[in-house]
């Protein structure tokens, strides 16, 4: 989208280690709460009532768990079964600062998931505190590790919608009820959530702007850097005009400043569906995936942006980071290794086991905006085939009023020579009785 180039060239001129640190979920976690008022939806009271906003279930402690780590949550548990929201959240945050900085995580190990559960937990106290934009920044970043939690995207729905980012709201409460749908009925779930989001969103300032509007307004936010907000109007475009890919891009970019790669990757392979060759996007979508950690496939997608613009230097830079990233998760060559060293062939096999789920997530993104393609393409040949068949029909309709004229005609002609004979054959009486006058004359 043209009218943020200058936003998308300062995203792209990044070093590439903003994409590389998934600490931004824990540091976007640790920042103080942004000072934006809450307001309640109008008519609906508070919208926390009702809902189910529980602790999630008691995560297994694994053997690496520092005792302390338990501890402070298990005090933090106390304190919000007794109502004590924000002291609650004080012993989350101090079991947080426990545990071993994101980088050092394994995706799947049990810290990763303690992570998890622990930010899930402040973010539901910050909730019932009134803290609706911490929440929102603590769900962000559980869903980085757990993307389909919907307890997580409960929470995250019920606190846009008290930030009145009402259209973001109605998209998280979808994603909800496609996690867990028979979660989703009932007093305080989040079909009746996305219910009364919609009836707000209906009632806001974006409801009655067009496509330009919204993307206009949007625009102005990302200058000022306000990217949520101008992610709702974006968000806003895509549903007046899910066609148009400068509206999946330009949330994308909203998704990466924001700190929730799942997202914004889920913009540009749509973006890409559209336009496969948007250099911008295949730029975004690089990024996002060095923030799930997967370099292999933001290698291919930045192979494919140099082989469209092989003179984007930026692009270099980021295909250089990304190839030494893929070099680190490659095993090591066998004569550097222990003759018979079991955690070397242990950590040869998970980074082959990595590298192979790179390439499986590069093929199956290949594969997925490939069939997105002929989809598009088979709409296009149904418009064709119907555009033809009304030309016909209008061919038909032309052929039978020609017929109509022509028959018409030919029957003026046969009254016309029925009305010449006619008048040959008086002329010719006439004319048989001038003669006999003049013979008998």
């Amino acid at each position: 989208d043209d009218d943020d180039d200058d936003e998308g060239r300062g995203a792209e001129g990044d070093d590439g280690q903003k994409g590389k640190d998934s600490t931004a979920h824990a540091a976007a976690a640790a920042r103080p709460s942004d000072p934006q008022s809450l307001a309640e939806t109008a008519g609906t009271g508070d919208v926390t009532s009702g809902l189910t906003l529980d602790l999630l279930p008691e995560e297994r402690p694994t053997a690496e768990t520092p005792a302390a780590v338990l501890e402070a949550k298990a005090a933090g548990t106390a304190l919000f079964r007794a109502g004590q929201y924000v002291a609650a959240a004080d012993k989350y945050s101090q079991a947080l600062q426990l545990l071993p900085p994101v980088p050092t995580m394994e995706r799947e190990d049990g810290h990763w998931n303690m992570r998890a559960t622990l930010l899930s937990n402040r973010a539901v106290c910050q909730l019932k505190g009134g803290d609706a934009p911490g929440c929102v920044r603590d769900c962000r970043a559980a869903l980085h590790m757990r993307p389909q939690d919907a307890k997580t995207l409960l929470r995250l729905a019920t606190a846009l919608e008290q930030c009145e980012r009402h259209q973001l709201a109605c998209d998280v409460y979808g994603a909800a009820v496609q996690a867990d749908s028979g979660a989703a009925d009932g007093p305080g779930g989040a079909r009746e959530g996305l219910a009364r989001a919609r009836r707000a969103l209906a009632a806001s300032d974006t409801a009655g702007l067009d496509y330009d509007g919204c993307k206009k307004k949007g625009n102005a936010l990302v200058q000022r850097g306000q990217h949520e907000a101008a992610a709702e109007y974006y968000s806003r475009c895509v549903q007046l005009d899910a066609r148009n890919p400068a509206a999946f891009a330009n949330r994308a970019l909203c998704w990466l400043k924001l700190g929730v790669p799942r997202q914004a990757l889920q913009d540009c392979r749509s973006a890409l569906a559209l336009q496969p060759d948007n250099v911008k996007v295949l730029f975004r979508q690089a990024q996002a995936l060095r923030q799930l950690q997967q370099p292999s496939a933001a290698h291919h997608s930045l192979r494919r942006l140099l082989q469209l613009d092989p003179a984007n230097s930026v692009a270099r830079q980021e295909l250089a980071a990304v190839t030494a990233e893929v070099r680190r998760q490659q095993p090591a060559p066998a004569a550097n290794a222990a003759p018979s060293s079991s955690a070397a062939s242990a950590s040869s096999s998970s980074s082959a086991s990595a590298s192979l789920h790179d390439d499986t997530e590069a093929a199956l993104s290949r594969m997925e905006s490939t069939l997105q393609k002929l989809e598009q393409r088979k709409q296009q040949l149904a418009a064709e085939k119907a555009r033809r068949q009304q030309d016909v029909q209008r061919v038909s309709q032309n052929l039978e009023s020609v017929q109509a004229a022509v028959h018409s005609a030919t029957q003026a002609l046969s009254s016309k020579d029925a009305d010449i004979a006619e008048a040959v054959a008086r002329i010719q009486r006439a004319g048989q009785d001038v003669a006999s006058g003049v013979e008998q004359a």
